[in-house]
């Protein structure tokens, strides 16, 4: 790949998710219990309330597919997405 993956799905998602600011993403490519193609992502974010908007949430998933698509050459892998504060993840930045 020419761009890391992690790079551009975070900047993906920060858009979608602002205010709320993304502190890491990390995705892996796998496989689920079917052996179909996902793409595994976790997201540690700050936010206030440690609080995300449900709506900006669901409306982040296929905007994802579609670049994850694109970034492995057609492969559709669909996004799993688990996300955590920075606190749940040990990474408070204060």
């Amino acid at each position: 790949m020419q761009e890391n993956i992690n790079d551009i799905l975070k900047e993906m998602v920060q858009d979608y998710l602002a205010p709320a600011k993304i502190i890491e993403l990390h995705s892996e490519e796998q496989e689920d219990f079917f052996g179909d193609p996902i793409m595994r992502i976790w997201v540690v974010y700050e936010s206030e309330n440690n609080r995300l908007d449900p709506d900006k949430v669901s409306n982040v998933i296929n905007p994802l597919r579609n670049r994850i698509n694109k970034t492995t050459n057609g492969l559709d892998r669909f996004p799993i997405i688990s996300f955590m504060t920075s606190k749940e993840a040990g990474l408070a930045t204060n």
